[in-house]
């Protein structure tokens, strides 16, 4: 991974991209009704982008989107694949490689386990279909801060969009939105993926947000997603309907230097929680002992993929996984968890609950980095999907 990228640069990026809202029409009318969120007040979708011929089966981007079920405040928040996090099950790596170590299942985990969020819904967006929706839409038009410019050969740089307002055709928009400059780190991309979106949903602006519904629901069984096809263009509608009422965010993270190629990020924590509460506390997990208590899980049963078994079943209650790895020996008969604290008793009994085995222990070891120990024994059964 790359040295440490200049962090003025970062955050000007991240403010720009944090500062800037849906443009076009004022918000049009409600959708309506578009599907229903498992906890009632908010309905989220992540969006996986993948690139053709990418042999690494890596995520390319990952938004994360959100409306109230009446299609009213949409939010839309880009998540860098590089950002730094536990992945649960595979330790701590970039959040897109959940992609990659374990499809769709992990990289919903993964994401939600960083945020502290419940996710609905997925849809996996191959970069062809992005370009037939630009293209069923009629294409899109967007304006250019700047010349952006990429390597040919050695010492030359050629132009591949020029200043100004472009017109762009699916496979136009496809460029746009993977174009990376030289001295461009994965934050800038989302600059431009922000004025596609926008781009799209001004293509169908008040009273024609419901052509859009149709336009997506018209892709059918060619959606990769495990919501209907009718519920995920009502979902979209709502984001072309409300205009200048839709919120666009990133990941709020720093640069870090890794000392290779590629880029690599921090969550700064206290603003993404203070993000969650103010745009996403509709897609939180009830209020419940453990909410954002932070677990370690130690295989110790020597059972492939343990630590994403456990994930599936407590990070959807509000647990956050903070490390994954092996026991000291796989000879656990019996699974322990330990708090180090008396008063998080009813944390290790809610974890008891949702696991459906254990014995519950208190260290007097003190630790401040985790505030309980999950070590799964033998008698651990995963469920079986």
């Amino acid at each position: 991974m790359s040295a440490a990228i200049a962090l003025p640069l970062v955050v000007l990026l991240i403010v720009l991209v944090v500062t800037q809202t849906g443009g076009g029409d004022k918000p049009g009318p409600a959708a309506g009704r578009i599907g229903s969120a498992a906890d009632g007040d908010q309905i989220t979708y992540l969006l996986i982008g993948t690139r053709a011929n990418d042999s690494s089966g890596q995520a390319d981007w990952l938004t994360l989107m959100a409306s109230d079920p009446s299609g009213d405040a949409p939010v839309t928040l880009f998540l860098p694949t590089a950002t730094l996090t536990e992945i649960p099950g595979f330790g701590f790596d970039s959040l897109g490689k959940a992609m990659a170590l374990g499809r769709v299942p992990l990289q919903e985990i993964a994401v939600e386990n960083m945020l502290g969020v419940n996710i609905d819904h997925t849809l996996v967006v191959p970069q062809d279909l992005m370009s037939r929706i630009v293209d069923r839409a009629g294409g899109i038009q967007v304006t250019v801060a700047e010349r952006l410019l990429e390597p040919k050969g050695n010492d030359t740089l050629v132009p591949v969009f020029e200043q100004g307002t472009q017109r762009l055709d699916g496979r136009g928009a496809n460029r746009y939105l993977q174009f990376k400059g030289q001295n461009e780190d994965e934050l800038a991309r989302f600059v431009r993926a922000q004025q596609v979106w926008q781009a799209l949903y001004a293509r169908f602006p008040r009273g024609r947000a419901a052509d859009l519904s149709r336009l997506v629901s018209g892709f059918g069984t060619a959606l990769l997603t495990d919501a209907t096809p009718q519920d995920l263009g009502a979902f979209f509608s709502a984001f072309a309907a409300a205009g200048e009422g839709a919120a666009y965010r990133t990941l709020p993270v720093d640069a870090v230097g890794s000392g290779g190629s590629e880029d690599a990020f921090r969550v700064q924590q206290t603003r993404l929680d203070e993000l969650v509460r103010t745009l996403l506390a509709g897609s939180q997990p009830p209020a419940a002992p453990g909410r954002g208590a932070r677990v370690q899980v130690l295989n110790g049963n020597g059972q492939p993929e343990i630590g994403l078994a456990v994930a599936d079943a407590l990070v959807p209650a509000g647990f956050r996984i903070v490390d994954t790895g092996n026991a000291n020996s796989f000879d656990y008969p019996k699974t322990r968890i330990v708090v180090y604290r008396e008063a998080d008793l009813p944390i290790a009994q809610r974890i008891k609950q949702l696991i459906k085995v254990g014995t519950i222990e208190i260290s007097r070891t003190p630790q401040s980095i985790v505030d309980v120990t999950v070590v799964v024994g033998a008698d651990f059964v995963a469920p079986q999907n």
